[in-house]
């Protein structure tokens, strides 16, 4: 088989065609940070004075993966009878991240001997040294599951995650990690890019300083694997201080009352009003309530391709309004005698059956469009951009602050004279207080913000022209 450098995700080694060097192709002297984690654990700490706790604090790319994967299997194999824990919130979450990254690594010749089984269903892999790997999981909060574990080396896989509600998650696996006798190297591995330095990990870590903690940093640009192209996009993708995180390892403060701290009044908001452009689709973006004081929510807007930048002109807020009402209104304004396309985004729930009629949100805008003919007798040509299911909360906040700035300074997304609610809502939307990247949607500028949000995900999460319409 043709042999070919890795160029994602790898460390350092002549490899075939995978992401993931096996175990006996890893080298991690490529990398010195890599290097020193390996020699510092298995030649530098005292394991007398108890279990030793090491914070890979790690920006996107940088290995931190196929360095826990590849000290995970050689404890398996340098102590028999050892077990070793993998922990993430979400068990689903842990098989696509680190329990993959492991199995990948294992796909070598040479360790086909000494792994008995690998169970993909619980993420556990046997080896027939009787050392045990198991995949562990507590979104569900059942901590108690944790108490008869006993373990050797655990890894926290996107440690930055357990804050507030799953704090309990350190405080059981601290206990049980050191309880294999017969096995004295025993390690906690934290796994994580940079946070917050209000967050547990950072005062742990950082203030909280002790002989057994130890921090090892590590940058995207370090590994000399990932293509320039890569960290250019990267650049273009986040905004300023989530690069500051992700791209340059820095443990910094993201603003806590914004949550759209890149929009800026003076450059993201244009006090003038919209010229539409009829070679541009026209997009509606929902966010469905009927709830008091959270009104129904839509945003109009144009993207332009070539500049990879959105113009959001205008806004429907209607309090105790039903879906129709929306489309009336979007009637009302004029909007649909124009000769462009349309496009539906929003809220992926809005394909539910709603309380008030037998239709879901959504096929009652269909119907609406379907059934709507211009003044001139035409037909609206559309199509329906709803995604299966929403994107997570913090992706959301991170690509619409890229847009507003992102790391090169390009401003992609401006909102104009009409948006009232909407542009009061990227001013002052924020988080619930205690609460891990949950929107206060008690405040209803919250859900236009929330339906620029869809729109800017899916588009730019679908950057192909889309022929045809009625869909």
């Amino acid at each position: 088989m043709e042999q070919k450098q890795l160029f994602i995700n790898g460390v350092g080694s002549i490899l075939t065609d995978r992401s993931t060097p096996t175990y006996s192709e890893y080298d991690p002297s490529v990398i010195p940070w890599q290097l020193k984690v390996v020699a510092d654990i298995k030649f530098k700490y005292d394991y007398s004075i108890g279990t030793h706790e090491v914070l890979l604090s790690g920006a996107i790319g940088s290995g931190k993966s196929v360095l826990a994967a590849h000290l995970v299997i050689d404890h398996a194999l340098r102590f028999p009878n050892s077990r070793i824990g993998i922990g993430r919130r979400s068990l689903s979450d842990l098989k696509v991240t680190i329990f993959r990254t492991i199995t990948e690594h294992l796909e070598d010749d040479l360790l086909k001997p000494y792994v008995e089984k690998i169970l993909e269903n619980t993420a556990q892999i046997h080896f027939n040294n009787g050392s045990i790997v198991e995949g562990v999981s507590w979104a569900d909060k059942r901590w108690q599951k944790l108490r008869s574990r006993v373990y050797s080396f655990f890894v926290f896989e996107e440690a930055i995650e357990n804050e507030h509600d799953s704090l309990q998650a350190f405080i059981e696996v601290r206990q049980r990690v050191g309880r294999v006798r017969h096995v004295k190297e025993n390690i906690i591995l934290y796994c994580t890019n940079p946070g917050s330095p209000a967050s547990h990990l950072y005062k742990y870590f950082f203030t909280e300083k002790q002989p057994t903690k130890h921090i090892y940093f590590s940058l995207t640009e370090q590994n000399p694997f990932l293509p320039k192209s890569y960290v250019e996009q990267l650049k273009r993708d986040l905004p300023p201080k989530e690069a500051q995180r992700q791209l340059y390892g820095n443990w910094i403060e993201v603003d806590k009352e914004r949550i759209y701290y890149a929009y800026s009044d003076n450059v993201n908001k244009l006090k003038k009003l919209y010229e539409i452009n009829l070679m541009l689709p026209i997009s509606i973006s929902f966010d469905f309530n009927l709830a008091l004081g959270k009104p129904m929510s839509a945003v109009l807007s144009q993207y332009d391709r070539a500049k990879d930048t959105f113009y959001f002109f205008d806004e429907i807020i209607l309090h105790g309004s039903r879906t129709l009402d929306v489309m009336e209104e979007l009637h009302a304004k004029g909007y649909l005698e124009l000769n462009v396309v349309w496009e539906v985004h929003g809220d992926a729930t809005g394909g539910a059956r709603t309380t008030n009629s037998k239709l879901s949100n959504y096929e009652i805008i269909k119907e609406y469009l379907a059934n709507y003919k211009t003044k001139t007798g035409l037909k609206i040509n559309f199509r329906m951009l709803v995604p299966s299911s929403n994107p997570p909360i913090r992706e959301r906040h991170n690509i619409v602050n890229a847009y507003c700035q992102n790391a090169l300074g390009q401003n992609r997304l401006f909102i104009y004279e009409k948006c009232k609610m909407l542009h009061e809502g990227m001013m002052l939307t924020s988080l619930k207080k205690g609460a891990d990247f949950v929107e206060d949607d008690s405040k209803e500028w919250q859900h236009s913000t929330t339906a620029l949000g869809y729109r800017v995900v899916y588009t730019s999460q679908n950057k192909v022209i889309i022929k045809g319409g009625n869909f």
